[in-house]
């Protein structure tokens, strides 16, 4: 996700519920950093969410992820981002498959949340879990609702030629993507704000012709990319095999006449 969504991202997990520890005091409210946070969430975006919440002291009691699945040539077990994160941290990880058991919707509350914190988990929470913390369970939605819900809510806001589009933080309900809103924060979609790839897919210039070397964008969803122009190379000449030229005997040197298949200069090469 480019930097414009995680900017929003940061603006919501920095300052919710409650507008920091002034707000609280005036409120009577307990600290906020006091609050107890269960945080749930798979990918890259929610692991970045995690960490600014780590970062801003939030205390986070217990952290749900999908459970690990194997990824790559190896098949290998991989855990994801926001695990990451919260084992580097030596916080309690819970992976369960889903909250059908009565034993895993008894272990989500003996952590006795006091807010839950969603960003892109993957899977939809039962009542008996939307209504166990005391300040309800609050998602991050990467696109405005009531529009793109579901998802790869941004990638569709600009495959669908969007000139706006933003993150919508709104509280959880049995509905997808339907609970109430919040707040939203709005961005425009700029059409020039990809994230290109470091290297490229290299054609060498030649002696007659141009190179290039062409990018793609690392953005979920986007498949454009970009061409930077070679010029000319007056050496990229392309030689042929060669053929011996003035060979001689004894103790004369003997040559090799090379011709560029491009241009058709020659050079010659002792051998």
């Amino acid at each position: 996700m480019n930097n414009v969504f995680k900017k929003d991202l940061y603006r919501y997990y920095g300052t919710f519920p409650y507008r920091g520890r002034a707000y609280g005091r005036r409120r009577g409210i307990k600290g906020v950093l006091s609050m107890r946070v269960v945080f749930m969430g798979t990918p890259d975006i929610a692991a970045t969410c995690l960490e600014k919440i780590l970062a801003d002291g939030f205390d986070v009691v217990g952290v749900y992820s999908q459970p690990d699945r194997p990824k790559g040539r190896g098949m290998k077990m991989i855990f994801s981002p926001v695990k990451e994160v919260a084992l580097a941290e030596n916080i309690p990880v819970f992976q369960p498959e889903n909250f059908k058991s009565q034993e895993t919707i008894e272990q989500f509350r003996a952590l006795k949340p006091d807010i839950c914190a969603v960003v892109a988990y993957g899977r939809m929470l039962p009542q008996s879990i939307l209504d166990t913390p005391t300040c309800g369970c609050v998602n991050i939605h990467a696109s405005l609702l009531p529009q793109y819900r579901g998802s790869a809510p941004y990638q569709w806001a600009v495959l669908n030629g969007e000139k706006v589009t933003g993150v919508t933080a709104m509280y959880l309900c049995r509905e997808m993507d339907a609970g109430d809103i919040i707040d939203t924060a709005k961005t425009p979609i700029d059409p020039d704000n990809h994230d290109w790839a470091d290297e490229g897919e290299v054609t060498a210039a030649t002696c007659k012709a141009e190179g290039k070397i062409v990018y793609a964008c690392e953005n979920d969803g986007c498949t454009e990319t970009k061409t930077e122009i070679l010029p000319v190379d007056p050496e990229g000449h392309v030689w042929d095999e060669g053929e011996p030229y003035k060979i001689h005997s004894c103790n004369s040197a003997a040559y090799m006449k090379y011709t560029c298949t491009l241009c058709k200069e020659v050079k010659q090469g002792v051998i």
